[in-house]
């Protein structure tokens, strides 16, 4: 049986600057200033959370996405886009993402991550130069981010 270690780095809302040995888990929201429901959600966009994942996947670790349900139980129906438009991100591209692991270096590119809690919205944004790698078998993925 494969054992995981769970690893939050300093915290949610966080990633690494590098490939981490263990496997890891961060968490994050599709808003950038609440884990529930509120008025004046202030949402990421899809291409920022699509771009932290592969970033958190290259760097062998996995990215849980909460979002916010209103007090009946819905969805609030940006949220339920925002899901629909990475799951086809995902049907195209998951398989630089699925069962992948680490390759000798996690990318390259000029966009640093600031590592701790709640510096997942303190970065800059990543540009088309950032380029992330996994592999999976034989093959080798790079995802230009951006």
């Amino acid at each position: 049986m494969t054992k995981f270690n769970y690893f939050a780095p300093r915290a949610q809302r966080g990633q690494l600057a590098g490939i981490r040995q263990e496997f890891w888990q961060t968490d994050t929201a599709v808003s950038k200033n609440s884990w529930g429901c509120i008025e004046g959600q202030d949402y990421k966009t899809v291409d920022s959370i699509v771009d932290d994942l592969i970033d958190i996947v290259s760097k062998n670790g996995a990215l849980l996405l909460n979002i916010g349900p209103k007090p009946d139980g819905t969805i609030p129906e940006i949220e339920q886009r925002m899901l629909r438009e990475i799951g086809n991100w995902l049907k195209i591209n998951g398989e630089a993402i699925y069962g992948t692991r680490p390759w000798r270096m996690y990318g390259e590119g000029p966009t640093a991550i600031v590592e701790g809690a709640f510096n997942d919205t303190k970065r800059q944004p990543f540009t088309g130069r950032d380029i992330r790698f996994t592999t999976k078998g034989d093959d080798l993925y790079a995802v230009a981010l951006a």
